[in-house]
């Protein structure tokens, strides 16, 4: 017996039409800054999104590709979102070399501490 086809990639959802929002105050503006680690892959996956954008004469920067991404994905149903989660490569969970290591205390200026 032979299988039916496989495929190999995640159905392409339907595209959302994205409104454009009214611009926010300054109380709802505050930027707050993180970091986070992604596989070499999704970092080019935004370069090849940037040059998208540009090629349509709209340049973006890779804040505003994952603010839009978000806003994207919020849009999703529970089971949509799931499939979308679902389909990414899971990453390992990866410790600093210092995790473990215990903290070393920092006295204030003038102060000594016990050795």
């Amino acid at each position: 017996m032979t299988k039916p086809p496989v495929a190999d990639s995640v159905p392409a959802a339907p595209e959302v039409a994205l409104e454009p929002t009214k611009p926010l105050t300054r109380s709802q503006t505050k930027i707050v800054k993180d970091s986070f680690k992604m596989p070499r892959l999704d970092f080019d996956l935004i370069d090849g999104l940037k040059e998208r954008a540009a090629g349509f004469g709209r340049p973006a920067k890779q804040g505003e590709l994952l603010r839009a991404g978000l806003h994207s994905l919020q849009k999703l149903s529970d089971g949509d979102l799931r499939r979308a989660l679902d389909a990414l490569a899971p990453l390992k969970a990866r410790r600093s070399d210092k995790a473990g290591a215990t903290p070393r205390r920092v006295a204030s200026p003038g102060v000594r501490t016990p050795a």
